[in-house]
């Protein structure tokens, strides 16, 4: 979702506003995406980003065939630039008021099954950098742009723990699973675990879920590497632990965000029917 049209020039406020983010530590996703849509809704209507409008606004929405989630990206990019404009003394108002948000399904987590979890765990065809990348999905959670740049100096064997470099370069030390402290014996010691083969960088987020993508349909398991991060979540909870722990493994900012997770177990709906207590109606008859 991120919009870069060659026929609209970079213009000099929004230029501006992406480098504010970046001094506020603004991941580059979350810039290149938020900028991109801004551009891309001033060039279909063919005005300054500065001058957008509400009828502007409906107009370009009008000729896009999207879901409502992507309604809701775009307008949520477009409201934090005005509030950006109306800030910085450029424009006042906020057209996107006038929009309205769209109806959006309820979000549903999809982790794959236990049964699933149990044949990935247990694979050892897989390459040690392709099983890497599973595992860091499955046991410690993480997202596959954060899977993409593990390096072997994150890892602390003898401490147990994984530091992570999630959203807005944010650093978090988690505990480190064994079958992930197992894996990083065949993993280099530092640097890139996954280097790109275009560079000295890392691989990017899309090559990291193409990998995991493939080798879960390799072993007939249908998903993405984002719904073994689910499987994380959902199985700690079904195995009883508190849902501000999970939290904090997650990485959510949010506990709302975490406890979607407790709607979507069926081992957590069987154990609350199991435990109801009995009687004996024979005896009270």
């Amino acid at each position: 979702m991120a919009f870069t049209p060659s026929d609209h020039p970079r213009h000099v406020s929004v230029e501006r506003w992406a480098r504010e983010m970046r001094d506020l530590q603004r991941s580059p996703r979350t810039i290149t995406e938020r900028t991109g849509i801004v551009y891309r809704f001033a060039a279909i209507a063919g005005v300054d980003p500065v001058d957008l409008d509400a009828d502007d606004i409906f107009a370009v929405l009008d000729g896009l065939s999207v879901s409502g989630g992507t309604v809701e990206t775009y307008l949520g990019a477009l409201h934090a630039w005005f509030v950006w404009c109306e800030r910085t003394g450029l424009r006042s108002g906020d057209p996107t008021l006038r929009v309205g948000r769209p109806r959006t399904p309820e979000r549903q987590p999809h982790p794959i099954a236990n049964e699933h979890a149990l044949v990935l765990s247990r694979d050892t065809s897989m390459r040690p950098a392709t099983r890497a990348k599973v595992l860091l999905a499955m046991y410690a959670g993480l997202r596959v742009s954060e899977i993409a740049r593990v390096r072997g100096q994150d890892v602390d064997l003898i401490a147990g723990t994984l530091t992570v470099r999630g959203k807005g370069d944010k650093r978090v030390v988690l505990p480190l699973h064994p079958l992930i402290a197992h894996v990083a014996l065949s993993m280099p010691r530092r640097g890139w675990w996954f280097p790109s083969p275009k560079g000295s960088g890392p691989i990017g987020r899309t090559s990291c879920s193409d990998g995991i993508r493939r080798a879960m349909h390799r072993l007939g398991i249908p998903g993405s590497g984002h719904h073994l991060r689910h499987w994380f979540a959902s199985a700690l909870l079904e195995h009883g632990v508190d849902v501000r722990v999970v939290q904090t493994l997650m990485r959510h900012s949010s506990l709302a965000t975490t406890a979607i997770y407790t709607r979507v177990s069926p081992a957590l709906q069987r154990a609350a029917i199991d435990d109801l207590p009995t009687f004996d109606w024979s005896r009270a008859a």
